[in-house]
């Protein structure tokens, strides 16, 4: 859960939107990995969602705390 800006940056891959990169002084440094699939947000399924889609609807959400479902890679669902 965050709010502002998350400090991730996010590639579209087979799978879902995949966590591309970890800015410095993301509040999400630890919590959050590179090749994390971002599976849920606010407990909507991500999984057919582009990274520019969202992208923007994380974006648009900023001023409020967001959900985040992640899944690490060779982690089953």
């Amino acid at each position: 859960h965050a709010a502002g800006k998350l400090g991730i940056i996010v590639d579209t891959s087979t799978e879902g939107p995949v966590v591309h990169g970890i800015k410095d002084g993301s509040p999400l440094v630890g919590n959050v990995f590179i090749g994390d699939l971002i599976v849920a947000v606010d407990d909507e399924d991500t999984s057919d969602w582009s990274a520019h889609y969202l992208t923007k609807l994380v974006a648009r959400k900023s001023g409020s705390v967001r959900k985040l479902t992640l899944c690490s890679p060779g982690v089953l669902l």
